[in-house]
């Protein structure tokens, strides 16, 4: 499994909130309370796995949610816990260092999530297996598991047609740099895997290069047979499958 470093950490959230990625954690936050709301009005603990930098953690935990965010990334968790703004805060809102496949709590809660391609980071059977088993061993009984996963026909069809490399330039408002951002795709189609590079170039407004970086992340695209087939394995029932908002 990979994880973020620190520079495209720092700037993930400057990168998927601009309309290239058209990432509303607003709306994603109430998509995914509607959601649970539809099964229980008696949720009150989350876990968040692969929570990244914190925000649908502390969107949730600002609706009432007693919230716990796990991520592999120490830098990602750097940005997670500073939206532990104040002592009402701390008190429902936590983060821990941890890897989805291994971690183990001991305890227990009412939601699992597993958002923006959690899942598909697992790009071997092995640990997507395992994944769900963490899953099952945090949730309650009568819990649910809420996720998102690049799907199959989506990747092949539409997905799959768009140019294999995009590229955002961007300015940190906190300093005036100027961020450019490039993402490349190759398809391993055979694996059912997407690798995903991102590189990134941090320039000030004398145009100096403060830094850049270079990372490449696999992604496992998933069908539904094999969504319902892992969570039998780990005695997990399939309530709904739905598109994305």
């Amino acid at each position: 499994m990979t994880s973020f470093g620190q520079s495209v950490s720092y700037y993930y959230d400057l990168v998927v909130g601009h309309q290239g990625y058209n990432k509303d954690y607003v709306k994603e936050v109430e998509f995914i309370h509607d959601v649970i709301q539809n099964y229980t009005t008696e949720a009150q603990s989350i876990l968040d796995l692969g929570c990244g930098t914190g925000y649908h953690a502390a969107l949730l935990a600002k609706k009432g949610y007693s919230v716990h965010g796990v991520d592999l990334s120490a830098e990602m968790l750097e940005q997670a816990k500073t939206r532990v703004e104040n002592q009402t805060m701390a008190s429902c809102l936590s983060f821990s260092q941890g890897n989805v496949c291994t971690i183990r709590l001991d305890r227990q809660f009412d939601v699992v999530l597993a958002l923006f391609h959690v899942v598909n980071y697992q790009v071997t059977n092995q640990d997507l297996l395992a994944t769900f088993a963490t899953v099952k061993n945090h949730l309650k009984a009568g819990g649910i598991f809420i996720c998102d996963v690049s799907y199959g026909p989506y990747v092949l069809g539409e997905f799959k047609s768009r140019p294999t490399a995009s590229i955002l330039r961007l300015e940190d408002n906190s300093n005036g740099n100027e961020v450019t951002y490039i993402s490349e795709l190759n398809f391993l189609t055979h694996e059912n895997i997407v690798e995903v590079t991102h590189n990134l170039w941090v320039t000030n407004q004398e145009n100096q290069l403060l830094e850049n970086s270079r990372e490449t992340h696999p992604q496992r695209y998933l069908f539904k047979p094999e969504v319902e087939l892992l969570a039998d394995a780990c005695e997990l029932t399939v309530l709904d499958a739905m598109p994305w908002l």
